[in-house]
């Protein structure tokens, strides 16, 4: 097949030695306290022994991360106190105010693909309790927030230019006090060019696309690697980079990444569904049941995508942050550079609209989750004090059954008291409420009487309930993989069919929609069209 190749990484064209410097370069380029190393991985290293943070300090870090930041925080000897966020991506204040201590020096804050955090919030968060904070800007530079460009509010922020440019050998620091030395430059950088330059052509010239690319998945021991921490980038990188900045560039992401997302919207996860005022995004993210199957057949268009931070930071316990493993086990990275033309952006959508749609293969065969409309399947489970419950046996009433995790995690802890917060109400409502998850009935009874549940839980150690109901996934730990329920609530209504699903659940919300759903479902005839789940 004839095609032409999109690069995820904008490639450089040949023709931009013969361009003009740039007269302005964007913060922090030009600020005196800014430092250029080989990688912001580099820069980050340096920042953190400035900052006089190392061994005995702790840092709260978020749980969906690259990894390669969190192998330089444990290589300088800070402990990392994982937090889950929010649905948006932003820290939840409770969360992280239950993560303080004495030790805690820092909050590590990244603006993911490129959009902001709430910095004046944060940056106030952190004063008041005398924290430094970390802003990783290597996913959103050039960008801007409401209180300034990102990486201004930080009293260490990384950037990672080579993300806008190309020049893979580009990196920066920000230091408000007492900034690292800055390494001399390299040589020039002959090797990684070359390949920029090719790139550049097989995105403009057709050419025959391979009959099927190998998969390269991602490598821990080389994404992790912080390398050497002296690395510093090449004079070529440098002389470039005042030729290849134009304030076009965010323009022309922006109008990309709308582009695509004017077409593909219905897939793109929270917050990533709509471009904030000032965001320099990084790439469009989409979420795939068939994540593996979906990469394969944009390789096999000439269409380059990133398999999106697919394996955590060995440090992380990956099950008790259900969150950030849903979003590894799914999502999909889109390029939106600035070199790419209409037609890319159009060929791109339409690749990923035929691509294979199958739901995934992590489920059984034949236990894809029940749909609106469908009659419920029914099962037996023992709930907290050991007694078996038949779902069937109540039929006549209104349903709300929800899967989780793990009892006892935040985010399952956080589920759960909002559901009891709101259990008088949804009992007016007509609903009886069962919660699922693989825990023993012994671990269950100890995780109501903590927390005050007055309402079923139920005991699926085997996950087999799990996987009839599409509930049951496999992430991967440390190389290894696990089963794992998903977050996924289901309401039945009296007859015992389905009548809503809530999927990619916020745990801050699901009480509340789950009231609205029971509202409204005893409000609507009984003819009436199931509603479609929400996603």
């Amino acid at each position: 097949m004839i095609g032409r190749e999109i690069s995820f990484w904008p490639p450089v064209s040949p023709a931009a030695y013969l361009r003009r410097r740039a007269g302005q370069l964007p913060f922090p380029l030009e600020e005196p306290a800014c430092r250029l190393f080989g990688r912001a991985r580099n820069g980050l290293w340096h920042g953190l022994a400035a900052l006089s943070l190392g061994p005995g300090d702790e840092v709260l870090a978020p749980a969906y991360h690259h990894g390669a930041e969190i192998e330089v925080l444990a290589r300088a000897g800070l402990k990392c106190l994982f937090y889950e966020a929010t649905e948006d991506l932003a820290p939840d204040p409770d969360e992280l105010e239950a993560c303080l201590g004495p030790r805690v020096r820092a909050l590590y804050l990244i603006h993911h693909l490129g959009f902001p955090q709430d910095l004046g919030r944060w940056r106030r968060w952190c004063d008041e309790r005398e924290l430094r904070l970390i802003e990783d800007v290597a996913m959103a530079w050039p960008g801007r927030g409401p209180d300034g460009p990102l990486g201004s509010h930080g009293d260490l922020s990384i950037f990672s230019p080579w993300k806008v440019f190309g020049l893979r050998d580009t990196g920066a620091v920000l230091v408000r006090a007492s900034p690292p030395r800055q390494p001399p430059l390299r040589h020039v950088a002959a090797k990684s060019l070359l390949a920029s330059h090719r790139a550049w052509l097989a995105q403009r010239l057709p050419h025959p696309l391979p009959d099927r690319p190998a998969a390269s998945g991602f490598d821990p021991s080389t994404g992790f690697a912080m390398g050497d921490p002296e690395a510093a980038p090449s004079s070529s990188s440098i002389f470039l980079l005042r030729r290849l900045w134009s304030p076009r560039i965010v323009e022309r992401r922006r109008e990309n990444y709308r582009r695509l997302l004017d077409r593909l919207g219905e897939r793109v996860p929270t917050p990533f569904s709509r471009l904030p005022d000032g965001a320099c995004p990084l790439a469009l993210p989409i979420s795939s049941d068939r994540k593996a199957d979906l990469l394969t057949s944009l390789a096999e268009r000439g269409i380059e995508a990133t398999d999106l931070w697919s394996v955590p930071h060995p440090r992380l316990p990956e099950d008790d942050y259900p969150g950030a493993a849903r979003r590894r086990a799914s999502c999909v990275a889109l390029p939106v550079h600035q070199l790419l033309r209409p037609s890319d952006v159009d060929a791109i959508a339409l690749a990923v609209l035929t691509a294979p749609s199958r739901r995934s293969s992590r489920l059984p065969a034949g236990q894809l989750p029940p749909r609106p409309g469908e009659p419920a399947i029914d099962f037996e489970l023992p709930d907290q004090h050991g007694r078996g419950m038949r779902l069937s046996d109540l039929k006549g009433r209104a349903v709300v059954l929800y899967f989780y995790p793990r009892a006892g995690t935040s985010g399952c802890t956080t589920q759960a008291c909002g559901v009891q917060d709101r259990l008088s109400e949804l009992r007016g409502l007509g609903a009886t409420v069962l919660g699922v998850s693989p825990d023993r009935p012994r671990r269950l009874r100890r995780f109501a009487s903590e927390h005050g549940l007055r309402y079923t839980l139920l005991s699926d150690p085997d996950r087999r309930v799990a996987a009839s109901y599409g509930a049951r996934m496999t992430v991967r730990r440390r190389g290894v993989r696990r089963r794992q329920t998903r977050r996924i609530t289901f309401l039945l209504d009296p007859e015992g069919r389905v009548a809503r699903v809530f999927e990619d659940v916020d745990i801050h919300r699901h009480d509340e929609q789950v009231a609205d759903a029971l509202r409204a479902m005893n409000a609507r005839p009984a003819h009436a069209a199931p509603v479609v789940p929400v996603r």
